[in-house]
């Protein structure tokens, strides 16, 4: 049997699009199910076709916008970098894992989740300091995650944003492989 390649269209900058995903996955899923039951007819082969059930192995969240002169807004009302290039991907990977998308059997080496970050995740900048005694403190500023402007409302520009987004993979990573290893000894996903 010949493999198939389905498409799935996914926008990270519409929250709809990602909530809406692990159905449309099932659709595909079962949808190639069927197709494969019948080219099982036409080949009389002894391949049993698993597709309806088949779980992620592998997701690579790699993709975003950045570099935008000013500030812009996704329908959902957050700022477009840390949308796509964290926002999306954060909330994709929660409904994978509540939807029981994921592979969740470590005897198979479980799920690999795997969040592009970059160097830039180094000149993420608070823009709000109001401690004195910082010892990351490099000309005014303080390095680390500004809880109080993700959005951008406080200060944009696109230096600030990107390296924030990048930033929050790499924390979102962290957690999500300390909440593995919490659950068992033989955790099935690693980050």
């Amino acid at each position: 049997m010949e493999p198939i390649v389905q498409g799935i269209a996914l926008d990270l900058d519409d929250l709809e699009s990602v909530r809406s995903f692990p159905g449309r996955y099932r659709d595909c899923m079962l949808e190639l199910s069927n197709i494969g039951k019948e080219m099982e007819k036409e080949d009389s082969s002894d391949q049993t076709t698993t597709v309806a059930t088949k779980k992620i192995n592998v997701l690579m969240n790699n993709a975003g916008l950045a570099g935008f002169t000013l500030r812009q807004l996704t329908k959902d009302g957050f700022e477009k970098t840390f949308q796509s290039c964290y926002l999306g991907h954060f909330l994709l990977t929660a409904r994978l894992f509540e939807g029981d998308l994921l592979n969740n059997t470590p005897e198979n080496d479980g799920c690999l989740v795997i969040n592009i970050s970059s160097m830039a995740h180094n000149g993420a900048i608070i823009t709000q300091n109001t401690s004195k005694e910082s010892s990351d403190k490099e000309e005014g500023f303080v390095f680390g995650m500004d809880f109080n402007n993700l959005n951008s409302e406080v200060a944009y520009t696109p230096n600030l944003v990107y390296p924030q987004a990048k930033l929050a993979n790499i924390l979102f990573s962290k957690e999500l492989q300390r909440r593995a290893q919490g659950k068992s000894a033989n955790s099935w996903l690693t980050a």
